[in-house]
């Protein structure tokens, strides 16, 4: 008797990448720069730096727009306050002293899950 073979599944992994996926309008035409992803809506547009003069484009998330029509309103609010130069900070890094306080906080909760030489190294 030849036994039975069974055959498995092999997954790779067991949960999809949320990817972001361009916004339409009611009659199914791309609504430029409108991305949407896991629910959140987000603005894609191109943003200069204000200390290095360098533009980059960022997807800046939509706080509160639950809608694709409430979702327009707000992006032609942002690229308003792009043209007049008043649009929130999107990128800021902390200063030493909030950066030293939270490093040392993050040391001291590591001290007693990481050996000796890799803390001191």
């Amino acid at each position: 008797m030849v036994p039975a073979v069974s055959a498995q599944v092999v997954r790779t992994s067991q949960h999809q990448a949320a990817i972001y996926q361009k916004v339409c309008d009611e009659r199914k035409r791309p609504l430029r720069g409108l991305w949407v992803r896991n629910g959140r809506y987000y603005a894609q547009m191109t943003v200069e730096d204000p200390q290095t003069g360098r533009k980059q484009v960022r997807r800046v998330p939509l706080e509160g727009a639950l809608t694709t029509a409430q979702a327009k309103q707000q992006f032609d609010e942002l690229l308003v306050n792009r043209r007049k130069g008043s649009l929130p900070i999107l990128k800021q890094t902390p200063d030493f002293a909030t950066f030293a306080v939270s490093y040392l906080d993050f040391y001291r909760q590591a001290k007693d899950a990481k050996r000796a030489s890799t803390l001191k190294t």
